[in-house]
């Protein structure tokens, strides 16, 4: 019996689709085994680190002018009526909720488009 220097398995479930889109990559990158194409595959791959923090602020940020939207809707079914501020001030967190959204889809396009360089750099300064 031979003498294995890789002896841990790990066990990946395909569909067929997967599997000959996997066996072309196979091909293509002119290896013997399929261990040998993701060995290849993952050491080519760079390092990309994401500081979550940011998301984290933006996520509480959003849960913080949900609240307060909530509590704005809350005094408006309760009365049938509504303040003139309050309706400017629910104004006011629905342009700031928006503004927060938009930023995050340009994180997550840039994301996307593999620009990571600077991703969160002072997100959550720039609520």
């Amino acid at each position: 019996m031979r003498n294995w220097t890789r002896n841990e398995r790990i066990t990946l479930r395909l569909t067929k689709e997967e599997k000959d889109f996997l066996t072309q990559k196979k091909i293509e990158a002119h290896t013997h085994s399929y261990t040998d194409l993701i060995m290849k595959a993952v050491g080519e791959m760079p390092n990309v680190s994401i500081d979550t923090k940011p998301f984290f602020a933006v996520s509480s940020e959003l849960n913080r002018i949900g609240n307060n939207i909530n509590q704005l809707a809350k005094i408006a079914n309760t009365s049938k009526s509504i303040y003139e501020d309050d309706y400017l001030q629910l104004q006011k967190e629905m342009q700031e909720l928006k503004k927060i959204v938009y930023k995050c889809l340009g994180v997550f396009s840039d994301a996307r488009e593999g620009k990571l360089y600077g991703l969160c750099e002072n997100i959550s300064n720039q609520i």
